[in-house]
């Protein structure tokens, strides 16, 4: 059996995330690692319970999107 432990990922937050979680971390004399973890476990449980988004419909080709504030 193989375990993911010690397989590293990159994720990218916001600055102030950032240092939020690294102050929760040092708060709690915890890695920042440990601190994701948990908060994952604690929030995976409310988005389960959140309904399914809906699908997206693709855009026509040559045809312009409405509501999306870019440039065609």
């Amino acid at each position: 059996m193989t375990t993911n432990r010690g397989h590293k990922k990159s994720f990218y937050f916001p600055s102030w995330m950032s240092r939020e979680v690294g102050v929760e971390a040092a708060r709690l004399d915890r890695s920042v690692s440990w601190i994701l973890q948990r908060a994952w476990k604690l929030a995976r449980a409310e988005l389960l319970r959140a309904p399914p988004r809906a699908p997206q419909v693709p855009s026509q080709p040559g045809g312009s999107q409405t509501g999306s504030g870019a440039p065609a």
